[in-house]
């Protein structure tokens, strides 16, 4: 199943998709919050612009355009969108992003 679980304030939806990978859109507004979830494979995100505060084993990733980040399988974290952030999401073909 491609879905996500839960549809958080602003967009997040598949941009494209290959026959391993897919690309997902990410676009949150300034004060925004994506709440607590993990993907079920391994993540990269891309921003593209903004700033966000990515929350994970406890620490405090401060994310702006131009940086990229990985994000392990099945890990909990969490966005607090401090600049109006889009960022470009990749992972497996067949993951999930799940709520908790």
């Amino acid at each position: 199943m491609n879905q996500v679980t839960h549809q958080p304030a602003g967009k997040l939806e598949k941009e494209m998709e290959g026959s391993t990978f897919k690309v997902l859109k990410v676009a949150i507004p300034s004060g925004a919050e994506m709440p607590t979830h993990h993907a079920t494979s391994e993540a990269i995100i891309f921003v593209r612009s903004g700033i966000a505060e990515l929350t994970i084993d406890g620490k405090i990733h401060r994310l702006q355009q131009g940086d990229s980040f990985l994000l392990p399988s099945k890990k909990p974290h969490s966005l607090k969108i401090i600049e109006t952030f889009e960022a470009q999401v990749v992972m497996e073909q067949a993951a999930e992003i799940e709520f908790h």
